[in-house]
């Protein structure tokens, strides 16, 4: 892709990661994907963090094996949470993770609908968050 039409794509770009978030280590996190859409399965202890990314706060949820990288060189058990204001595609990170942004969209679910129970939430028709 050249200078031009990266400056001028109309249509989702991938993620980038926030300057800083703070941390909170899940290790029960799991991450998994459906077709195109992002699964992140948490306990109910860390929807708070979950609603605070949503609400303006980067926030990366590490899972058991973050920050350092896989022996078998996959990428690290990590998700970087962080408002967006366009709809930007989550994006894997061989050294950071899964960076996934929020949308507008996506926040205002969250906000709304996310709750500390057991149960599925489908964010966006991009990201589910599965509360165990």
């Amino acid at each position: 892709m050249g200078l031009f039409e990266a400056l001028f794509q109309r249509g989702p770009r991938l993620a980038s990661a926030p300057d800083s978030a703070r941390a909170v280590d899940v290790p029960e996190l799991d991450i998994s994907t459906a077709e195109s859409m992002l699964i992140i399965t948490v306990p109910a202890r860390v929807v708070p963090d979950i609603k605070a990314a949503a609400a303006g706060e980067a926030v990366v949820l590490r899972g058991d094996q973050a920050p350092r990288s896989r022996a078998d060189g996959s990428p690290v058990l990590a998700a970087w949470l962080a408002p967006s204001k366009r709809d930007d595609l989550p994006v894997i990170d061989q050294d950071r993770g899964w960076l996934v942004p929020l949308p507008p969209e996506a926040c205002r679910a969250v906000l709304g609908g996310l709750r500390a129970e057991t149960g599925g939430y489908e964010v966006s028709e991009r990201l589910a968050i599965v509360v165990e």
